[in-house]
Parts: structure tokens; C-alpha cells; sequence
């Protein structure tokens, strides 16, 4: 396939639908989306969807639950798909749809790639990952400011202990609040992330809040343009537009850090769940965090 091609991927709520929108008309000869063959509804996302990939795709497979990336994630994590079954199947959805671009370059941001990377960089070799984390404490404000519930039922098909393989947090499920619900999601999705990252040359792991960061003139945004624009033998120039950045910094100022005024319990469950990773990825080291979760 005579196509550069970028996936990004992160838990979600890190301004993947900015990626999606925006770097087509920030970098040349480039087209990128969010989510392209996402079934919304009777909306005009759909309408686009079934253009791109087809009605039995994104609605009759979809609803047989034989399509979707999500779909395929959880089958691949559940065990019941081997590497090389996933990596066909990722063929299978996405070849017709990355070969019809026209564009050299093809940008995908979906958060659901992140438990199917070992496969995505068997089927594209030459791919650039892109891995995006967030804060913990501000990611699960997010996903509240947004009223999203976890237990929405089987036809959301959400993440879960059972999916995951995690034996721990099965047993302990059923008397996990939402709260520590989401805290786990975090957890698990962030580890495929992190893992597939650190063990691929041709992948970057970037921060949220340094991509977007108020008064750093696109430092760290300039160093992600630059990886996905470098490809051996070609390469697209890109511009950094000011006012594309401050709309993105105006959207995510919307969920202030509320973490300094939870019940002790409340900080005590994330960091019981988040914390090692959260560490590691150099979330945490305020004096005022560290005297929260401190032992009484």
C-alpha cells in the first residue's frame, strides 16, 4: 500500500477528535478522521461511515457484532482471537478504506486501537503509533463532566474485568463503585498503551497536558507533527496554527482539576488502583497529592 499511515490512540478524552478534525489542515497532502467508520445514529457521521466503508460494514455486521474496532479489541483481549486473525480482520476493515484515500498520508484517531497494537503494527509495519495519556484524576473528572455511566448494559459492551482478564478486579467487581470503575479502566487500557509503545521503534508515547499546554508554544504538539510527518523517504511539511491550538486549550480548560477537594476515600481508591502507573508516567508528584493519599 503506497500510503504513510498514523494511528492514535489513547483511553479516550485526550483530544482525539482534535487529531481527527484538525491535522488534515494542518499537515499537507494529508487527510485524517475520528473514528471513520463509527455508526452514530441517524446522523451525518453515519451517513459518512457507510460512504467510506460500506452499509453491511458499519450497520448489518456491526449489529451482528462481527465489525467495529471496539469489537475486535475485546475479541483479541478475550483471547478469542489469535494475532493472526486480528491482523486479518484489520485488514479486512480497513485496506478498501485506506487505499481509497487520496491523500499520501492517512491519520486515524480512535482510542479503541489500544488493545490491538502488536496486530495493527503486523498489518501496517510501516506505521506511525501515536500513544496519548492523561492525568488520572482530571481523565475520570472528564468522563463525569460527561455523564457517562459504566454499567450503561451488554449492548455498550464497555470494558471489564471479564474482557481484560484481570482475575483481581473480577473478583471485586460487583462491589466496585463507578468511580473505582473508571479508575480500573484507566489503569488497564493505559498499560495496553504503554506496554505497545515502549516495546515499538516506530511509536511515541505523549503526554496530554504537555500537547496542550498554555504558554508553551506548541513545543511538544511541533514534536508529535514531526514524528508523524517523518516517514523513510518522504516526509510533509505542516503548520502549527496558533488559533487552532487556543480552541483546543479552550476545550479542554472546561474540566478544571478537582481532585484537592474529594473525600480522602475517593483519592485513596485511585491511587490504590492508578498509582503505580500513574508514577510512572509523572502524574502525581504535587505535596498536596502526596500528603492526600499519605497512610493516616
Amino acid at each position: 500500500m503506497d500510503k504513510d499511515l498514523v494511528f492514535i490512540v489513547s483511553a479516550g478524552r485526550t483530544g482525539t477528535q482534535f487529531f481527527g478534525t484538525q491535522l488534515g489542515r494542518i499537515i499537507d497532502d494529508c487527510v485524517s478522521a475520528h473514528e471513520p467508520d463509527r455508526y452514530a445514529g441517524f446522523s451525518r457521521a453515519t451517513w459518512d461511515s457507510i460512504r467510506h466503508f460500506g452499509f453491511r460494514q458499519v450497520v448489518v455486521q456491526r449489529i451482528l457484532r462481527r465489525s467495529g474496532i471496539r469489537h475486535l479489541t475485546q475479541q483479541y483481549l478475550a483471547g478469542r482471537l489469535t494475532d493472526q486473525q486480528a491482523t486479518h480482520s484489520i485488514h479486512e476493515q480497513r485496506d478498501h478504506y485506506l487505499r481509497k484515500q487520496r491523500a499520501s498520508l492517512v491519520v486515524e484517531s480512535y482510542y479503541q486501537w489500544y488493545g490491538l497494537l502488536p496486530c495493527l503494527r503486523q498489518a501496517y509495519p510501516r506505521c506511525r503509533i501515536v500513544g496519548i495519556v492523561r492525568d488520572p484524576r482530571a481523565w475520570v473528572m472528564s468522563l463525569q463532566h460527561r455523564k457517562l455511566k459504566h454499567a450503561l448494559g451488554r449492548f455498550a459492551r464497555r470494558l471489564t474485568p471479564e474482557l481484560a482478564g484481570d482475575e483481581e478486579h473480577l473478583a471485586r467487581w460487583q462491589a466496585m463503585n463507578a468511580f473505582e470503575r473508571y479508575c480500573w479502566e484507566w489503569k488497564t487500557i493505559n498499560e495496553h498503551i504503554v506496554s505497545s509503545v515502549n516495546e515499538d521503534p516506530l511509536a511515541r508515547l505523549y503526554r496530554f497536558e504537555d500537547l496542550f499546554r498554555p504558554g508553551d508554544e506548541g513545543g511538544e504538539m511541533r514534536s508529535l507533527l514531526t514524528f508523524i510527518t517523518r516517514f523513510d523517504g518522504r516526509s510533509y511539511d505542516f503548520t502549527l496554527d496558533d488559533s487552532v491550538m487556543a480552541s483546543r486549550l479552550n476545550a479542554s480548560g472546561k474540566v478544571q482539576a478537582a481532585w484537592p477537594d474529594w473525600p480522602s476515600e475517593q483519592a485513596l481508591a485511585l491511587h490504590r488502583i492508578c498509582g503505580e502507573l500513574m508514577g510512572e508516567l509523572g502524574y502525581g508528584d504535587e505535596p498536596a497529592w502526596r500528603s492526600r493519599i499519605a497512610a493516616p
